[in-house]
């Protein structure tokens, strides 16, 4: 009984010694050998995917495939694919649509699904990807040709899964054949958790792309175009699929050119912006419902602390074929459908600035003085092009406060009406205690007159009208106030214009502060945007009010 148990028990062992020496033998030699036959199956997939009736317009360099013990993982130090090396030379009727340009290193993935799409099968999920870099190049190639797939079969891929991916660097260049047109996006250390789920190549448009249960993290990144006067740059951008949140850090917006050198850049009057933004947050966003039905809804924006340098050049000429649209229109016409319940804006300062029409070369010293709106709030809600969301509402209301020329607190509100297609609107506000002196950097550079001394103690204001003419009233005390109309023409006339001039305007008024001082009427200059439009509904109230009734405006 006991010589049987043993030799039951030593066939068991050599068995198992004999098993494990064939297991491991077949590692080695899948080891050895598929490698190669992965790497070509990989090259042949890509050509074919990217140019299916011509497989030699690619070369593709697959360096030495390695796997995991178990081959629960692939890696692969490097994956270049690239053009004919004289292709820019080249016919272009004779290429594609686009052409592309890429390299991967050190790209390790889940090992399994390779082995499931050559099995054939349609819906493959990726459990891990990660690479230490990416680069792809774009070439747009406007004559070229649609190239189809005449061969066909039905094991195409219906869809491609990745659960967690993980990119150290990846840089995206978009070219034209046609001309020195360049699109560049860059970023660093990307990570993705959760689920995306790419369609297979004939189903491959952006409606069709869903994201599941995912948390997306980028640093550092940068997005520039050549035809574009500025860089856009980020520190961290977070997107909390989960929560409908995105998180932006340190948000930039940098011009290429000096203010000096701007003009020199522009067919027509631009605006040259730079801005800075310490954070952004924006809630209830929905990515599966941006792809798939072009709306961008968000519950709620938030931006805070930060600075926005605005200077208008309008040494050009005017582009009359690109005329500034007022709000409501402005909302109506995007290219997509758009939702925001509230924007916040908090602590943030904004500068205004022009150079004018009639400004010398350098345009520098003709710069008018900046309008400042420093600890600026703003709350916005409402804001919406959508049809639905329209009927039920259609008011989106405005309120905003800042501190103007330096402690002047400047409050004001307003209320558009989104389906009226006229922009109709109305506004009102009020001006807190003011040295009028502290106007003169704008004052002179537009008019030539200086305020030699004055007080304003209080203003209030309301108006309304649409895109095309405004109306309203100002209530507005001031005391001792004193101009000079000849400030560059010497003391003894500009001491004699003074003392004339207090005929052209009212030194005080603080007195019956319950009527109206003076009549707002503005009909809006179209080739100006909105902020112009309000602001100078505002100064034409001023100007009633102080200058008397013989004076023409």
């Amino acid at each position: 009984m006991i010589t049987l148990k043993r030799k039951y028990l030593r066939i068991f062992i050599v068995t198992t010694v004999l098993l494990l020496i064939i297991s491991t033998g077949a590692l080695f030699l899948l080891h050895a050998y598929l490698p190669e036959v992965i790497s070509e199956r990989i090259r042949e997939e890509l050509k074919q995917q990217l140019n299916p009736t011509t497989d030699e317009l690619y070369e593709i360099q697959i360096n030495e495939v390695k796997f995991s013990t178990f081959f629960t993982t692939i890696s692969i130090p490097g994956i270049l694919l690239y053009p004919p090396e004289n292709f820019l030379k080249d016919d272009p009727h004779k290429f594609p649509l686009h052409i592309y340009k890429a390299e991967i290193s050190d790209l390790k993935a889940s090992f399994f699904p390779f082995l499931f799409l050559a099995a054939g099968m349609k819906n493959v999920n990726f459990k891990m990807v990660q690479a230490e870099s990416i680069f792809l190049r774009i070439y747009t190639n406007t004559h070229g040709k649609e190239i189809s797939d005449k061969n066909a079969d039905n094991n195409n891929i219906e869809s491609l899964g990745f659960e967690r991916v993980r990119i150290g660097e990846i840089k995206i260049e978009q070219l034209a054949l046609s001309d020195t047109s360049q699109i560049l996006f860059d970023a660093s250390q990307i990570q993705l958790l959760g689920r995306i789920i790419l369609p297979g190549t004939e189903n491959l448009v952006s409606e069709n792309i869903q994201m599941e249960e995912y948390h997306l993290a980028i640093s550092s990144t940068g997005f520039s175009n050549s035809r574009s006067l500025f860089l856009f740059q980020t520190d961290t951008v977070s997107i909390n699929g989960n929560e409908g949140i995105i998180s932006v850090s340190r948000a930039k917006m940098v011009p290429r050119h000096s203010k000096q050198e701007f003009h020199k850049h522009i067919k027509f009057e631009a605006e040259r912006i730079e801005a800075y933004i310490e954070r952004i947050e924006l809630d209830g966003f929905n990515i599966n419902r941006a792809i798939s039905e072009e709306v961008i809804a968000f519950s709620k924006i938030t931006l805070g602390g930060g600075e926005v340098d605005v200077l208008r050049d309008r040494r050009p000429p005017f582009n009359d074929e690109q005329r500034p649209a007022m709000p409501s229109r402005m909302i109506s016409e995007l290219p997509v459908g758009l939702l925001i319940r509230e924007i916040n804006i908090n602590k943030t300062d904004v500068f205004y600035s022009e150079v004018l029409d009639n400004s010398d070369a350098s345009g520098v010293s003709e710069i008018t003085g900046k309008i400042p709106f420093e600890r600026l709030e703003v709350t916005i809600s409402n804001l919406s092009n959508l049809a639905d969301s329209l009927d039920s509402d259609s008011i989106m209301h405005i309120s905003a406060q800042a501190d103007i020329f330096e402690n002047t607190r400047l409050k004001s509100e307003f209320k558009y009406n989104l389906k009226d297609i006229n922009g109709g609107y109305s506004a009102s506000g009020e001006l807190t205690t003011l040295d009028f002196e502290v106007i003169n950097p704008v004052l002179y550079p537009i008019t030539g007159i200086k305020v030699k001394e004055g007080i304003h103690k209080n203003s209030k204001f309301y108006f309304s009208g649409n895109d095309i003419e405004s109306s309203g009233e100002l209530y507005m005390t001031w005391t001792d106030l004193l101009l000079d109309i000849t400030p560059d023409a010497g003391g003894f006339i500009s001491s004699i214009t003074r003392f004339a001039g207090k005929n052209l305007y009212h030194s005080d008024r603080i007195d019956n502060a319950d009527d109206p001082s003076g009549e707002i009427e503005f009909d809006r200059d179209v080739t100006r945007f909105a902020f112009h439009y309000w602001w100078n509904c505002y100064l034409s109230g001023i100007k009633n009010s102080v200058l008397r009734d013989h004076v023409p405006l």
